[in-house]
C-alpha cells in the first residue's frame, strides 16, 4: 500500500498499514470530511467499529477490511451516520463502482484521479484500482461528512508481486494521466 509519510498519520492509516502487513485484502471504507486523525484512542476505537460491522455486512475477515478517511482534523469519525450507510453501500458493489467512489472522495479537487491495470500475479488474474484525493480542509463540521465510496478488492492479492505490476503500468509521469 501507498501511505503518507508524514509523522502525523490518522488511525484508519495506521489500522490499514497492520493490516496488510497479511498481504491480503477483501474491502476498503472509504469516507470523505473526516479525517479521523488527532482524535486519541477514541479515534482508533471509531475506526474499529466501522470495520467491524463492514465485515460482518460482507462476510469477510475484519484483518481484510481497510480503513480510508479525508477531511477534517480533530473531529471525531460519526460512527452512527457510517453504519448506518454500509449495508446501502454493499448493495451497491459493482465492478462499475469505481467512477462513483472516485467522485465520492473529491474534495476542493473538479476532476477524478484513477488507474486501473488486470494482470497475473501468482497464476491468479488480478485487477488493481487506485484512486487518488487532496484534501485542503475547508469544511467547518464532522457532520458534513459524505459517506459514499467502498470498493472491494477481488480476487485476493499477494502484496509481494503487486507494487512491481503497478508500476509496469503506469505512466513514468503518473500526474500526466490525471
Amino acid at each position: 500500500g501507498v501511505f503518507t509519510t508524514n509523522r502525523v498519520q490518522a488511525a484508519p492509516v495506521q489500522i490499514s498499514q497492520r493490516r496488510l502487513e497479511q498481504g491480503v485484502a477483501r474491502a476498503v471504507l472509504i469516507n470523505s470530511g473526516c479525517a479521523n486523525c488527532l482524535t486519541g484512542p477514541q479515534g482508533w476505537r471509531d475506526a474499529l467499529a466501522v470495520s467491524r460491522t463492514l465485515s460482518t455486512r460482507m462476510g469477510v475477515s475484519e484483518q481484510q477490511v481497510l480503513l480510508a478517511s479525508t477531511g477534517m482534523i480533530g473531529p471525531r469519525l460519526p460512527v452512527q451516520k457510517v453504519r448506518r450507510a454500509i449495508p446501502s453501500l454493499v448493495r451497491q458493489l459493482s465492478r462499475q463502482g469505481h467512477r462513483q467512489a472516485a467522485r465520492a472522495i473529491l474534495t476542493t479537487d473538479t476532476s477524478t484521479k484513477e488507474v486501473a491495470v488486470t494482470d497475473e500475479i501468482g497464476g491468479t488474474r488480478a485487477h488493481l484500482g487506485g484512486m487518488a484525493f487532496h484534501w485542503y480542509g475547508n469544511q467547518s463540521s464532522a457532520e458534513s461528512c459524505n459517506f459514499g465510496s467502498l470498493a472491494v478488492v477481488a480476487p485476493l492479492l499477494e502484496r509481494m508481486n503487486v507494487a512491481s505490476i503497478i508500476n509496469q503500468h503506469l505512466p513514468a509521469d503518473p500526474q500526466a494521466e490525471f
